[in-house]
C-alpha cells in the first residue's frame, strides 16, 4: 500500500469511524428522548383521565345508595312483578339523571335494566329486605363510554380507545390499523396512525370491572435537533465537512511529502555525482 493509501486509512480509522459511531448513538438517544417526552405527556393525560373516572364512580355510588333506599324500588321488588320493577328502575334513573341502572338477582341474573348499553365508572349497591336478606344488586353509572372519552379528550386534548373485558367500548381516533393491539397496562409503544407516528400508552382504570384506556399522542419536535431526520442531516453535513478537511489535509501532506522526497532524491543524486 502506498504512503497516501496508508495515510487515508489512518484518518478513516481515527476520524470517520468514531464519528459514525457517535452519530448512531446520538440518533438513538434523540429518538429515546422524543419518545420519553411523548410518554410523559400521555402519563399526565392518563392521570387526568383516571381522576375523571374516579369522580364519576363516586357520583354513581352516591346515586346508587339513594336509589337503593327509595321505597318505590323496594315495593316493586316485593311485588314480584317484572313490569313494575322495570317502571320503578326507569323512573328512578330519570329522577337521578344517571346514564344507566341495572338490577341483578342474588344469583347474578339480570332483573331489569335501563339506559346506556356501555356504562363506565359504575358503582354497585347491595339491596336487602327488612330481614336483612340479600334481594339483589343495583349497578349505577352516571356516564357511558363515548361520553367519558369525549370528556377526557376535551380536558387532555388526547385521542383514546376504551376497551372492555371482551371488546372495544368506544374510540375517538380514526385510522387505527385493524391489527392494532394496545400495549399492556403501564406500557407504551409507537404506532402508525394515518401515516403519522404516534405514541400509545395504556392504563387500567379503577375497579370494579376496570376497563383499559389507551391514549394516543404525537411524537412532537422539541427543538431544531430533536428529531432523527434533522440529527441525521446535521451529522451528514458534519461528516461532509470532516471528509473535505481530511481530503485537503491529505493533499497538503502529500504535497509536502512529495517535495521532501524530491529534495531527498536530488540530494542523493548530488552526493552520487561528487568525485
Amino acid at each position: 500500500m502506498s504512503f497516501r493509501g496508508r495515510l487515508s486509512l489512518f484518518f478513516l480509522l481515527i476520524v470517520i469511524l468514531p464519528m459514525i459511531a457517535v452519530g448512531v448513538l446520538v440518533v438513538d438517544v434523540t429518538e429515546d428522548a422524543r419518545n420519553g417526552k411523548a410518554d410523559e405527556r400521555l402519563v399526565a393525560g392518563l392521570e387526568t383521565a383516571t381522576g375523571i373516572y374516579s369522580n364519576h364512580a363516586r357520583e354513581a355510588a352516591t346515586a346508587a345508595e339513594a336509589i337503593g333506599q327509595k321505597p318505590k324500588l323496594g315495593e316493586a321488588l316485593m311485588s314480584g312483578e317484572g313490569a313494575r320493577v322495570d317502571r320503578a328502575i326507569a323512573s328512578l334513573a330519570e329522577a337521578k339523571g344517571v346514564a344507566s341502572v341495572a338490577l341483578t338477582s342474588p344469583d347474578g341474573q339480570l332483573i331489569a335494566a335501563v339506559g346506556s348499553a356501555s356504562p363506565v365508572a359504575v358503582a354497585n349497591q347491595d339491596l336487602t329486605d327488612d330481614s336483612g336478606e340479600d334481594v339483589g344488586t343495583l349497578t349505577v353509572s352516571t356516564i357511558n363510554a363515548d361520553e367519558y372519552l369525549e370528556e377526557v379528550k376535551g380536558l387532555t386534548g388526547r385521542e383514546g380507545i376504551l376497551y372492555g373485558p371482551a371488546d372495544q367500548l368506544a374510540a375517538t381516533i380514526d385510522d387505527v390499523p385493524k391489527d392494532f393491539t394496545p400495549p399492556s397496562p403501564g406500557e407504551s409503544m409507537t404506532v402508525d396512525i394515518g401515516g403519522e407516528e404516534m405514541r400509545a400508552f395504556s392504563y387500567e382504570l379503577p375497579p370494579p370491572d376496570p376497563p383499559e384506556l389507551t391514549l394516543f399522542g404525537p411524537i412532537e419536535s422539541g427543538g431544531t435537533l430533536s428529531s432523527s431526520p434533522l440529527v441525521a442531516a446535521a451529522l451528514a453535513g458534519f461528516f461532509g465537512v470532516a471528509l473535505l478537511f481530511v481530503v485537503l489535509l491529505l493533499r497538503t501532506l502529500g504535497g509536502q511529502v512529495g517535495t521532501m522526497l524530491e529534495a531527498a532524491k536530488r540530494a542523493v543524486e548530488l552526493s552520487g555525482a561528487r568525485p
